[in-house]
C-alpha cells in the first residue's frame, strides 16, 4: 500500500504528514497543487464539503489502484494511533 498526500509545498499540515510517513517509512507520493483555483476546482471535483475542503487530503492507494480517502493529517495519525 501507497500513501497519496495532495496537499501544496506552503501547506504546514501537507509537510507534517510527508514527514510522519517518512518518519515510520511508509511509502507515500506527494502531489501538489499549487494554484488555489486549481485547488478548489480539484476539492469540488472530488466532492468535498465543508469542513473537509483542506488540505492536505490523503489518500491510501491499494495494490491495484484503488485509492481509499484517509483523511487530513489528524486522521492519518489516528489510522496510526489506532494500529
Amino acid at each position: 500500500m501507497t500513501y497519496i498526500v495532495y496537499g501544496f509545498s506552503d501547506c504546514p499540515y501537507c509537510t507534517k504528514a510527508k514527514q510522519f510517513l517518512e518518519d515510520i517509512e511508509e511509502p507515500y507520493e506527494a502531489i501538489f497543487i499549487e494554484d488555489a483555483q486549481d485547488r478548489r476546482i480539484w476539492l469540488d471535483e472530488r466532492g468535498f464539503e465543508a469542513p473537509n475542503r483542506t488540505l492536505p487530503r490523503i489518500f491510501e492507494r491499494d495494490a491495484w489502484g484503488k485509492e481509499k480517502l484517509v483523511g487530513g493529517y489528524r486522521e492519518l495519525l489516528n489510522e496510526f494511533s489506532e494500529n
